[in-house]
């Protein structure tokens, strides 16, 4: 058959710029009616008559008439009102979107006995809703994977001990979601209940009065992350313990606030991690934990190679801070403090412990099982000698923090510049977002800066500044004759110093007040040649207000600022990197598969630092290469046209 002719038409929908579109004549003859992505508009309190048409122009009466003539990519857009509605994303479907036309007043979907919205599709969005169901407010099953759930409100008496939002297969996205559970509650209320393998990320959301407000039945094969959610008012529904984040498999849950009613019915637990049937690798970072009538954080690992590390956590005012039972324990630059039975509890035969870096309480640390042990380096806790390992804490100084529960460190705490005198990881935060190693008042761990005790890092105001290093000639003087030769001081080699846009939006950047230089959101400015010694980096976004950093370099450092958000402000983090160092920086969305040169492939998530080894020259990625040309100290990976690419800095 002789090659269909084709023919190109322009296609405009309201808002949206014109697109062109090819087709051939026999795929567009054999095509059903509304195949390009479109709106399909649904208003249901201003429409009379029945459902008609195809929702393009004139708006539909229901949600459900509009699904059925959706097609893969639109969206439905629905304007304020209450809809009684059991809405289904259909399984044919993918990419489809259901979104309230106006934040200001959401569209209420009643689900009434049964459940709001059912995701059945392949990359479905629910956006922008207010959902009520009483066997769940969203449920994605079926072909559902890539699900995103994001800016609803799940505000219902409904308990869902099923989960108001329910992710029964594939992967999800749950983020800025309002959950909130009015009244009083009695019984088993959870928010998320989470039964797929695939990750379930769950990024900013809060609840509120939940029983449990996340929990994971099933171990995923790709550790799911828990980040930046507040929860509130987890509480306990006789017999049975509530728990906050309750986490079977792995996940990192980070920089998350978990708070407990003051009497917590039934007991309640702030984050519970345990492994299914395979081995878990947990990480909790920078949390904060309190108020819980059983415990902050308690693991209860039971298959061989399963591990817990927790970095940065502030558990304070519960039962107990940490309970550990089985498993491989690592507790790195926590703070375990005014806890009522014991901060850190060991419940397992033979577990052991390692920890440095953190300040423990007057509870200390139990071996409650026979052969329970501890390795305690840098650290502080209510003894430095006893009859167990537990005890032998290098310092029981008080740590002279700021006040009653605000447990930073004063000027005055013996505490600072005290842990581990390794250099950090690249781009390692405290619990209030400061670089760790700052250095506090003392001149001499200047060199080098050397990270506080505990979950804070002291920050001095003004900073701290480091005499600059004094550099000795290596040559030799000759004596002095009649008339001795003038020394010539030697040059400081220069330092350097990259700033990087990842923040979504453009900026201006000025470094010690001198000229303004625009960087496009995504794109790594020119490295700046500059003396060895302070720098001031001062960011301006479109709007808002501007932000600082101050950076020290010595001569040949590369300083790095990279510009991100973080609850729609604009945040700078910086980081050194010493001469003859190679670091990886990856601005690739999303988490990646790396391998750089010949080593094994790693999964490295959008905004981490690596370590470049010194002869590596490529980086593979996504079935491609990407060439590393000399040896720079910093790797910046980004997305150019589709593809990854690499941006090289170094120091001058």
């Amino acid at each position: 058959m002789p090659h269909a002719p084709s023919i190109a038409f322009r296609h405009r929908r309201s808002g949206r710029a014109f697109l062109t579109v090819t087709l051939s004549l026999a795929a567009l003859a054999g095509a059903p009616a509304g195949a390009l992505a479109a709106d399909r508009l649904v208003n249901g309190p201003l429409v009379t008559a029945a459902d008609l048409g195809t929702c393009l122009v004139t708006p539909c009466k229901t949600i459900g008439y509009a699904t059925t003539q959706a097609v893969s990519g639109d969206r439905i857009v629905v304007s304020p009102g209450t809809y009684h509605e059991n809405v289904v994303l259909p399984s044919g479907a993918t990419g489809e979107t259901l979104i309230g036309a106006t934040r200001a007043v959401r569209p209420f979907i009643d689900g009434g006995a049964g459940v709001a919205v059912k995701v059945l599709g392949a990359g479905a969005t629910v956006q922008g809703l207010k959902l009520h169901g009483d066997t769940s407010a969203v449920v994605a099953q079926f072909n559902a994977s890539g699900t995103v759930i994001t800016d609803n409100l799940f505000d219902d008496t409904a308990l869902n001990p099923s989960g108001k939002v329910a992710i029964n297969t594939g992967s999800a996205t749950i983020t800025a979601n309002d959950f909130a559970m009015p009244g009083a509650p009695a019984g088993v209320s959870r928010a998320l209940v989470a039964n797929s393998t695939k990750a379930v990320d769950i990024i900013g959301n809060t609840f509120d009065n939940y029983f449990t407000a996340a929990q994971y039945n099933i171990g995923t094969a790709a550790p799911s992350v828990v980040r930046d959610n507040v929860i509130m008012n987890v509480h306990g529904a006789p017999p049975g313990v509530g728990v906050g984040l309750f986490i079977f498999g792995s996940a990192a849950v980070t920089g998350n606030t978990i708070g407990a009613t003051p009497v917590a019915n039934g007991g309640a637990i702030g984050i519970n991690l345990r492994d299914f049937s395979v081995p878990a690798t947990d990480v909790t970072a920078r949390n904060r934990v309190f108020g819980f009538p059983n415990s902050g954080i308690e693991t209860e690992l039971s298959v061989a190679g399963s591990s817990a590390t927790m970095r940065g956590d502030v558990l304070s005012n519960d039962h107990s801070g940490f309970v550990l039972f089985g498993g491989t324990s690592t507790i790195i630059g926590a703070t375990v403090y005014d806890n009522n039975n014991f901060d850190v509890y060991l419940g397992s035969a033979n577990l052991h412990l390692t920890m440095a870096s953190s300040i423990v309480g007057a509870k200390g640390i139990f071996p409650g099982a026979v052969g329970a042990d501890c390795s305690i380096t840098t650290s502080r806790g209510p003894t430095t000698t006893g009859p167990s390992s537990c005890d032998h804490f290098q310092t029981s100084a008080s740590p002279a923090f700021v006040g009653p529960s605000d447990y930073r460190l004063t000027a005055a705490s013996p505490l600072i510049d005290t842990g581990d005198p390794a250099a950090p990881d690249a781009g390692e935060l405290d619990i209030d977002g400061n670089p760790r190693a700052v250095v506090g008042t003392d001149a001499a761990k200047c060199l080098p800066a050397r990270r506080d005790m505990g979950a804070y890092e002291f920050v001095p105001a003004p900073a701290f500044v480091c005499p600059p290093v004094p550099l000795v000639d290596p040559l030799p003087v000759a004596p002095p004759v009649i008339d001795p030769p003038p020394v010539i001081p030697p040059v400081l080699a220069p330092a350097g110093l990259t700033v990087l846009d990842d923040s979504g939006t453009p900026v201006t950047v000025a470094v010690d007040g001198g000229p303004t230089v625009r960087l496009a959101a995504g794109s790594v400015g020119a490295t700046l040649s500059l003396k060895a010694g302070t720098h001031t980096v001062r960011v301006r976004p479109r709007k808002g207000k501007v932000v600082t950093a101050t950076i020290v370099l010595t001569p040949g450092q590369l300083g790095v600022v990279v510009v991100t958000t973080s609850h729609r402000r604009l945040r700078l983090r910086a980081t050194r990197i010493a001469p003859g160092v190679r670091r990886l920086l990856s601005l690739l969305p999303g988490t990646q598969r790396l391998r750089v040169g010949t080593a094994k492939a790693k999964r490295v998530r959008h905004g981490a630092f690596g370590t470049l080894p010194a002869a590596a020259t490529r980086v593979s990625v996504g079935g491609g290469r990407v060439a590393l040309v000399g040896h720079p100290q910093l790797a910046v990976l980004l997305l150019r046209h589709r593809r990854p690419v690499a941006v090289i800095r170094s120091a001058p």
